[in-house]
């Protein structure tokens, strides 16, 4: 890892981060950026920053500002450009906590809807071509990184294919939130995309999903029901992906996909991918607590039951082995972070818990909805790799990992079909 340096100058920015302000609060505080939130009140944004949904900021400098060229400014902040001040705003914002060490290798999607990609040059973090001159402000609600440069979007991409990105990266922030308890914030990150999609829509939604969109926006400051607020505006993301998926062409979809990680994988797992590709994957010896399947739904309670009263993190995938036709499973289970937590042994209720040894899979990913038919083709394709390449020979019964839980579309749901094998 590189070791950046990056120096905090701004002792005010720093104490006030200290006292857990929201990140309007915290920039207002240091009064270095008077013009970023100048900007920010003309585009009516400022409640964004002040709500409780977890955001990454890239704070501009007044003198970032300044570098722009002459009038840019004072034109942004006309009335009849305020779409455009937006979409540049938000552009400096992305859902979930991004801290200076997690933004490495990491494309970053705005709230804008276009990414950011970092770099390093000469011990430096760069974002694009800013550099972040102070990191890691923490506030009540995200982070803050200090950048000396105006970032602006590149030519504008197809207006569908920004809302797709948009619509996948809010579900796949709200989801982890959700899933942790933190339901409101859940309600903050879905609010924000609801926003942007209504904001966006060229005649792409009717008129019955826009005033359904307005009504559940409007609905969403009710904090007392974030629960069913969260899931309210999650149907609504399900509907808009669903039109915006029918009138993309299904080779883009497909080659831009990205399955989404709701949870943290257990340590030293390989990344889940590629889409229907056989790869080799190897795995590391882990713990896992292990329920005979009694039904899908049952089992997974089960299980739920067991690591919610032991204090125990959810992390994806979820195990299942299957028979060697690969038609039933035989168990499931919920894998452990890493091999120190708990212990092994019953648990009571149907539970075990294990440690399993190292392993090497062949592997295929599906994308949608798994079925019967689905594992048993991909087993297929495992079986024929197997045939072409006479390299290893299966040890085992196959299994299926799966990666995403209800709260991800139906069609955007990974999974992975895998076989143990040896070499010969």
């Amino acid at each position: 890892m590189y070791k950046i340096l990056l120096m905090i100058s701004l002792a005010v920015l720093t104490a006030s981060a200290s006292e857990k302000n929201n990140i309007y609060a915290t920039a207002s505080a240091s009064g270095n950026f008077k013009i970023l939130l100048a900007a920010v009140d003309a585009a009516c944004l400022s409640e964004v920053l002040k709500g409780e949904g977890e955001l990454t900021v890239l704070a501009p400098t007044d003198q970032a500002f300044g570098r722009l060229a002459p009038g840019t400014v004072e034109d942004l902040l006309k009335p009849e450009n305020k779409q455009k001040l937006i979409d540049i705003l938000k552009f400096h914002v992305i859902s979930g906590v991004f801290k200076a060490n997690d933004l490495f290798a990491e494309e970053l999607y705005t709230l804008q809807g276009q990414s950011l990609k970092t770099n390093v040059k000469d011990g430096q973090l760069f974002i694009d071509k800013a550099k972040i001159i102070a990191n890691d402000i923490s506030t009540s609600n995200g982070v803050i990184h200090v950048i000396d440069q105006v970032l602006l979007p590149q030519a504008e991409m197809a207006n569908k294919e920004k809302m797709t990105k948009l619509i996948e990266s809010a579900i796949e922030k709200g989801v982890r939130l959700y899933n942790s308890g933190e339901h409101q914030s859940c309600v903050d990150v879905y609010s924000l995309a609801l926003e942007s999609l209504l904001y966006w829509n060229q005649g792409t939604f009717n008129n019955d999903l826009k005033k359904s969109i307005k009504r559940a926006l409007s609905e969403s400051k009710n904090h007392h029901k974030a629960d069913n607020n969260a899931w309210a505006l999650r149907k609504l993301l399900n509907k808009a992906y669903g039109v915006l998926s029918q009138e993309m062409e299904t080779k883009t979809m497909t080659s831009s996909f990205k399955p989404i990680i709701e949870s943290n994988l257990p340590k030293g797992f390989p990344d889940p991918g590629p889409v229907n590709q056989v790869v080799l994957k190897e795995y590391p010896a882990y713990r896992a607590a292990q329920a005979d399947s009694s039904g899908q739904s049952s089992t997974f309670m089960k299980l739920f039951y067991h690591i919610k009263k032991s204090g125990i993190s959810m992390t994806a995938p979820v195990e299942m082995q299957l028979d060697t036709e690969g038609q039933s499973r035989k168990n499931m289970a919920f894998l452990y972070a890493n091999q120190n937590i708990g212990s092994t042994g019953e648990k009571g209720n149907g539970v075990e818990v294990v440690d399993l040894p190292a392993q090497a899979y062949l592997s295929i990913g599906i994308r949608g909805s798994e079925s019967k038919q689905k594992i048993a083709e991909a087993i297929e394709k495992i079986e024929a790799y197997l045939l072409e390449k006479n390299q290893w020979e299966v040890t085992g019964e196959p299994r299926l990992l799966g990666y995403n839980s209800p709260m991800v579309p139906r069609e955007n749901r990974y999974w992975e079909v895998q076989l143990p094998v040896s070499s010969k």
